[in-house]
């Protein structure tokens, strides 16, 4: 339970770009080597205090958060803020270095890479934490007496990434395959999330936005010198750069909704029917093609505009109320043995819940957790990813559609069919029970 109390809030950032002499020895998602910088990679914490109790959210510029565990624990021996009440973000740009133990992603495990990279790896981590930790401090240093008020809006950058194929095989018969693609018949989550937070003399300082979709626009593009990958914080990054531009002193997070199956409109990775037998086909623009650049840019702009438009929609009233966090753990039976986890997190702010998992939920299970919730909340994928192997949280209606295992995760992942949905529902009914 919290205390109704006056809101406090603070905010920072910190650039977490790496320097160019580390680029080289670093790795992306499927082992690209990075080139040149296109845009620079922030981590960025939002506190707010009401009475005793502190939450903080962080997000980072990166696929996951590489050591969850270990920046919870160094957070809570500095500042004595328990973890329930600290959510560590990654708002999951598919063109960052890339960090952290992770046994069940093929390429992306660090002890399949050369000696150097593994130890330019460690060496980024660190670098992230002692960065965390200055922007802890800053956030917690300018807290200050704030109002609060959140709007949503729409945003229709964002597509179904599930499509199914219509294949002929050899002998002219046909079969439906699932794979990636674009289903534009497949209604998905475009509600734009916002949270603004304000001085009592008006002035912004930090804005928390949140939206269903894949920041992989960018994703193993070859723009940069001699086919090398350009970094980025792509879609929700460059949103957030727009934002803290047009409002000096400000911090903007952005945070990825239930976006396991959806993708942006645009990306430099294509997948289509081949013509001829209706097979997914996959086409990854050539080295040189400058098209990536431009999608980044038309994406970010629009999206960029229907922030603006639910900001100037917000009205921040909430002067007083209550902070408080928790966790929770959806357990299930796994695929082949043991048990398939979840994460749940539960962040309260006055009447707003927002609801962090460890994984990339399905949109039926978003929307599903959403109902489960008051209706001021909000579904954030990749709160501390790393801290379970939850991987790809699907719903059991695709994972009977994928009967070939094709779709990005299925490999590896743990989760056994007929179990999360009611697993995660209850999780949130306890968490709120114990909050509220």
């Amino acid at each position: 339970m919290g205390t109704d109390a006056p809101i406090l809030c603070g905010a920072a950032r910190r650039c977490i770009t790496p320097p160019p002499e580390w680029l080289p020895q670093l790795r992306g998602l499927q082992d690209v080597t990075f080139t040149q910088v296109l845009d620079d990679l922030y981590l960025r914490v939002l506190a707010l205090r009401a009475g005793a109790d502190t939450v903080l959210v962080v997000t980072f510029d990166c696929d996951k958060v590489p050591c969850p565990q270990a920046y919870l624990d160094a957070i809570t021996a500095e500042t004595g803020i328990p973890s329930e009440h600290i959510s560590l973000l990654a708002i999951h740009t598919h063109t960052a270095p890339i960090g952290g133990w992770r046994p069940n992603e093929g390429p992306n495990f660090i002890l399949r890479k050369p000696a150097e990279v593994q130890a330019a790896t460690h060496r980024y981590e660190a670098f992230l934490q002692a960065r965390l930790l200055e922007a802890v401090r800053e956030a917690l240093e300018r807290l200050r007496p704030a109002r609060l008020g959140w709007g949503s809006g729409e945003s229709c950058v964002n597509v179904s990434r599930v499509q199914d194929y219509y294949v002929t095989r050899p002998d002219g018969s046909a079969a439906v395959q699932c794979g990636l693609g674009r289903d534009f018949s497949v209604p998905v989550d475009r509600r734009l999330f916002v949270l603004k937070a304000e001085g009592l003399d008006g002035s912004p300082i930090a804005f928390l936005t949140n939206y269903a979709v894949h920041n992989c626009v960018m994703i193993r593009n070859r723009c940069g010198r001699d086919g090398g990958t350009l970094l980025s914080s792509d879609l929700g990054g460059n949103v957030s750069q727009m934002l803290e531009a047009a409002c000096p002193g400000a911090v903007a997070l952005w945070t990825s909704g239930a976006a396991g199956d959806v993708n942006p409109l645009l990306s430099n990775e294509i997948f289509y029917p081949d013509p001829a037998t209706g097979t997914q086909t996959q086409y990854i623009l050539p080295a040189g093609d400058t098209a990536p650049l431009m999608m980044l840019k038309t994406l970010s702009a629009q999206h960029y505009a229907d922030t603006l438009r639910v900001i100037r929609g917000i009205s921040c009233s909430l002067e007083r109320g209550s902070v408080r966090g928790g966790v929770a753990w959806a357990e299930t039976p796994g695929r082949d043995s043991g048990t398939y986890q979840v994460r749940l997190h539960l962040t309260g702010i006055g009447p707003l819940w927002m609801a962090g998992v460890s994984g990339e939920l399905y949109t039926s299970l978003g929307q599903a957790l959403l109902e489960k919730l008051p209706p001021e909340a909000i579904v954030q994928n990749h709160d501390g990813s790393l801290l379970a192997e939850s991987g790809y949280i699907y719903d059991d209606a695709i994972l009977a559609r994928d009967r070939s295992g094709v779709l990005p995760g299925r490999h590896d992942s743990l989760q056994r069919p007929g179990y999360i949905r009611e697993a995660l529902l209850d999780a949130a009914e306890g968490l709120l029970t114990k909050l509220m």
